[in-house]
C-alpha cells in the first residue's frame, strides 16, 4: 500500500523482503508465493520480471521504509534466500541514496525471531516518522 498511497508517511515490509525473481522461482519458492503474471514469460516465471521489489521501494522513496525480518526466518537464514534478501536490500538502499534519502531506508534483522512481525520495532520505527497526511 505504501508504494501506491503517498498519504502514508512511512512503510514497513515485515517478514520478507526478497527480489521478485526469487519469490517467483518455482525451483525454490512454494507455489503459493509465485505469481507467473509478474513475468513476461509464463514458462519461466522468474525471468523477465515486469517489476522488482526495489521498484516498489522506489515508489515509496523518499518516505521512510523499514524492511524487517528475523534471523531464524527460513526466508533469510538459508541459501538462496539470504542472497535474494541481501540483493533486494542493496538495490533499495542504492535507490534511496540516489534520491538523497539514504537515511530513510532501514533494515532490521531481529535476533532469534522466526517468520514473524516485531511490534516493538514497528512502534519504534513509526515513532520517528512524521505524522502527516497529505
Amino acid at each position: 500500500i505504501g508504494a501506491l498511497d503517498t498519504r502514508l508517511a512511512g512503510t514497513i515490509a515485515g517478514g520478507i523482503y526478497l527480489g521478485m525473481s526469487c519469490l517467483n522461482n518455482p525451483d525454490i519458492a512454494h507455489p503459493c508465493q509465485t505469481v507467473p503474471a509478474l513475468s513476461l514469460s509464463l514458462d519461466l516465471p522468474n525471468v523477465a520480471m515486469l517489476f522488482e521489489t526495489w521498484d516498489l521501494g522506489a515508489l515509496i522513496a523518499p518516505r521512510p521504509l523499514l524492511a524487517m525480518w528475523g534471523d531464524r526466518d527460513e526466508f533469510y537464514a538459508t541459501s538462496p534466500w539470504k542472497s535474494c534478501a541481501q540483493d533486494a536490500l542493496a538495490r533499495t538502499r542504492d535507490i534511496y541514496r540516489a534520491v538523497g534519502a539514504g537515511q530513510n531506508f532501514k533494515d532490521s534483522l531481529r535476533r532469534g525471531m522466526p517468520h514473524e512481525f516485531d511490534n516493538e520495532a514497528a512502534f519504534s520505527f513509526f515513532a520517528g516518522v512524521p505524522n502527516t497526511l497529505r
